[in-house]
């Protein structure tokens, strides 16, 4: 589990890098991927990854902190598609319009909430 929880570190610093650098790229992805099959993909891939975090919360250095994440992460996942297509749009133009200035500022809470779960899960829970 903690090399899925790694893998999933690594993945979100560069997603969070690439909303820095260019966060064109992610919108155009964005727009691409919005519709209801993406948004259940999206969902489902959420509520892996919040999974992932709460099983392996108990063996990291932060497991109530962790398994908060986990839990808000699943909701997210469970939230998406019931918050809607249009919605989602909504906010991708409304991100659009501000010139990727909010995903820049996303990107960087990803780097680092990535760099917060990989010194997380990367050493072992200390006893009291």
């Amino acid at each position: 589990m903690r090399s899925l929880a790694l893998l999933i570190a690594l993945l979100a610093v560069v997603v969070g890098f690439v909303a820095v650098i260019k966060p064109e790229v992610l919108l155009e992805l964005g727009n691409r991927i919005v519709t209801p099959a993406g948004l259940y993909a999206i969902g489902t891939l959420r509520v892996v990854v919040g999974v992932i975090l709460i099983l392996v919360a108990r063996q990291s250095r932060t497991p109530t902190l962790l398994r908060v994440i986990g839990v808000l992460v699943v909701l997210a996942g469970l939230a998406l598609p019931i918050f809607g297509i249009d919605r989602t749009r909504a906010i991708m133009d409304w991100e659009a319009v501000r010139s990727g200035a909010m995903l820049r500022v996303g990107g960087l809470v990803i780097v680092a909430f990535a760099a917060f779960l990989a010194f997380s899960v990367s050493g072992m829970r200390r006893k009291a």
